[in-house]
């Protein structure tokens, strides 16, 4: 008689999970009320992910402003969607901008943001303050890329159709289902797939033999 192999049994259970997740997606059916890894947010964190950043923008409790400080040069050449531009503003600013809800920052650098998140947090006594780490940049390899072409990984069953329902309600909230993207994100964070996350390149083995260098060649 065979003998079960548990964790077999164990990776085929999680297979089926994460089938049924995704498909939740694409069917429009929730899956079953679990905690969201990669989104979850507290006031002793500062800087955060994109799926936690989305998380929040998604979170309708209470609004979130994004507030981008780079350049209007930056900002038009990309921004996360729904962001406003604020170049250059200051913690009593920002403070007065977080007054209603959660503030999200982006910066040109996570330490210029770190600083004005943690200078906010002091002027307004509130821990609603976060910076997107990575910027807009970061925003646009995981959500905006037009395919995951630097990946070595194989795209997860779900994936593209995942990132088109949350890219579509950021790009319309009103005009799309939130309940549909808060579906979208959970499976997003879950996966963890990364477009742009290459293995390290394996540098070719030395044949131990030196050069010789040519009299008169390019220096």
């Amino acid at each position: 008689m065979t003998r079960f192999n548990s964790k077999i049994a164990a990776g085929v259970l999680v297979g089926l999970g994460l089938v049924y997740m995704i498909a939740s997606v694409a069917t429009g059916r929730g899956a079953v009320a679990l905690e969201e890894p990669g989104t979850d947010v507290d006031g002793n964190t500062a800087g955060i992910g994109v799926w936690q950043a989305a998380g929040v923008m998604l979170n309708g409790k209470q609004t979130a402003a994004v507030i981008d400080i780079r350049t209007q040069d930056e900002f038009r050449r990309y921004h996360v969607p729904g962001s406003i531009n604020e170049p250059g503003a200051d913690a009593n600013r920002i403070a007065k901008l977080s007054e209603k809800g959660s503030v999200i920052l982006v910066a040109a650098k996570d330490q210029d943001a770190s600083v004005l998140a943690a200078g906010t947090r002091a002027v307004s006594e509130k821990k609603n303050v976060f910076f997107l780490t990575g910027g807009a940049r970061a925003w646009y390899l995981a959500l905006d890329l037009p395919v995951p072409m630097f990946s070595d990984q194989k795209m997860p069953p779900g994936y593209e159709s995942a990132i088109a329902a949350l890219k579509d309600y950021f790009r319309n909230p009103s005009g799309s289902d939130r309940e549909k993207a808060k579906r979208a994100l959970s499976a997003l964070a879950r996966v963890d797939y990364s477009p742009t996350l290459l293995g390290k390149a394996k540098k070719p083995a030395s044949s131990g033999k030196k050069r010789k260098k040519i009299a008169g060649g390019c220096s």
